[in-house]
């Protein structure tokens, strides 16, 4: 079978730069699958961001890259314990 990678809870906070060209669950799904796909032999280390830093930049290229007009900021919040 499929490994399923445990994604964990997060926040996405943006400004209207990537809301105005981009739905909640596109960013969403976007957001999922760059932490997915992250580290594919070892777990992603949840204490450094990287995973989240990186789909926060992949979420505001693909914002600008849709033509947004908008001032375009992206912060992404993992709620871990």
């Amino acid at each position: 079978g499929e490994k399923r990678h445990e994604l964990p809870c997060f926040v996405v906070l943006a400004s209207d730069g990537l809301w105005d060209v981009m739905s909640n669950q596109e960013a969403v799904d976007m957001v999922a699958e760059v932490v997915a796909a992250y580290d594919s032999t070892d777990r992603v280390s949840w204490n450094n961001g990287g995973a989240f830093q990186e789909a926060a930049e992949v979420l505001a290229v693909d914002a600008f890259v849709r033509g947004s007009t908008d001032n375009i900021g992206v912060c992404i919040v993992a709620l871990v314990a």
